[in-house]
């Protein structure tokens, strides 16, 4: 596996203005990284739904990748920290890095026990495709800080 970025998710639809959005971030990420996004379907009774997705989501990242799962109980991070959480990643990991996304059910136990970072993308709530736009615009402006693209902008100083 080499390294890329890999964004997968899991729900019930893939559908516009959200895959144009997400397209848009995954071409300009692409300057600097390989990107791709993964798409999974939810499959299976209700009661075994988040563990069938949960192996779906760990088998499209590769578990040799290094595994991001996004949960409501990660760590936090300022788009600053993040770019610079990229920076270390994407220079010294030789492989894939995998972002995971849950459904509506979550993630299940085996993909948080096999991820190496728990982020969180705030303490709300976010529909996945939402979450997907986010998570993708921030790998974007980590990137663009990293290379010194006027694209953030520090906060305004008062004088």
């Amino acid at each position: 596996m080499s390294r890329e970025i890999i964004v997968a998710w899991a729900g019930r639809h893939d559908r516009e203005p959200w895959k144009s959005l997400c397209a848009d971030y995954e071409r300009r990420i692409s300057q600097w990284i390989p990107t791709r996004q993964v798409f999974v379907k939810p499959r299976g009774r209700e009661d075994r739904r988040r563990e069938l997705e949960s192996r779906d989501l760990l088998a499209a990242v590769g578990k040799e990748s290094w595994i991001v799962a996004l949960d409501e109980g990660g760590k936090q991070m300022s788009s600053v920290e993040f770019s610079r959480f990229l920076t270390r990643l994407t220079d010294e990991w030789p492989r894939g890095i995998g972002f995971v996304i849950g459904s509506d059910v979550g993630l299940g136990k085996e993909i948080l026990d096999s991820s190496r970072t728990k982020l969180s993308l705030g303490r709300m709530t976010l529909v996945h495709e939402l979450a997907r736009v986010v998570l993708l615009e921030q790998i974007y402006r980590g990137f663009a800080i990293k290379s010194g693209i006027k694209y953030h902008r520090g906060p305004l100083s008062d004088s």
